[in-house]
């Protein structure tokens, strides 16, 4: 007689053996339960010998739920984009948060917080551009393929006890073109603006 799985002879002069050795044994065990099991996949409903899944595949979109499951913004609800990331907030409501808390200082203030004026006119100009909604098109000539938001009375006109929100006013900005923004800033006379608004 041969053994019923590495096809030897069999050594053994009993009747009922029918294996060589207790590894080929545990084989045919392990074999015959495999076969026992007719399952389908529970992702892709695939016919499978396996308790669960098909592959490996079918069960990392289970195991790995950080691949699958998205973050959402704690301030509006929206998806934030990359979900492998820690962050509770999306980027606009990052930067609402940021900026609320400057947009209630005066100048003064700021300036102590920022005492180098570059970074101090970048930081208005960044708050102006966060509250401003552009509409991505010139207000004095239509250009639409790049435009800038402008202050109509400059940030150096105001008094140091003006606040930030006073200079960022939606009533003092202006979404202008590079152009028109240097014509603005260089040759329109500043009387020329108080006395006839709509010079833009």
């Amino acid at each position: 007689m041969q053994c019923k799985i590495c096809q030897k002879e069999l050594i053994s002069k009993a009747n009922n053996a029918m294996y060589c050795s207790q590894k080929c044994k545990s084989r045919a065990k392990y074999i015959k339960q495999r076969l026992k099991l007719n399952n389908n996949c529970i992702i892709c409903q695939k016919p499978t010998s396996n308790p669960k899944f098909c592959s490996h595949k079918c069960s990392a979109k289970v195991n790995y739920k950080t691949t699958t499951k998205p973050t959402l913004c704690r301030g509006c609800g929206a998806q934030i984009a990359d979900h492998w990331t820690q962050r509770k907030k999306c980027d606009d409501c990052k930067a609402k948060r940021k900026s609320s808390f400057d947009i209630n200082l005066t100048l003064k203030q700021l300036k102590v917080k920022v005492p180098n004026i570059n970074q101090f006119h970048a930081k208005i100009r960044g708050l102006a551009r966060s509250y401003f909604k552009s509409t991505g098109q010139c207000s004095k000539c239509g250009y639409n393929k790049h435009t800038n938001v402008c202050h109509i009375k400059p940030v150096k006109d105001f008094d140091d006890m003006s606040l930030v929100s006073d200079v960022n006013s939606i009533s003092n900005l202006i979404e202008l073109c590079p152009n028109c923004h240097w014509e603005f800033d260089h040759l329109v006379a500043k009387e020329e603006i108080e006395s006839s608004p709509e010079v833009l």
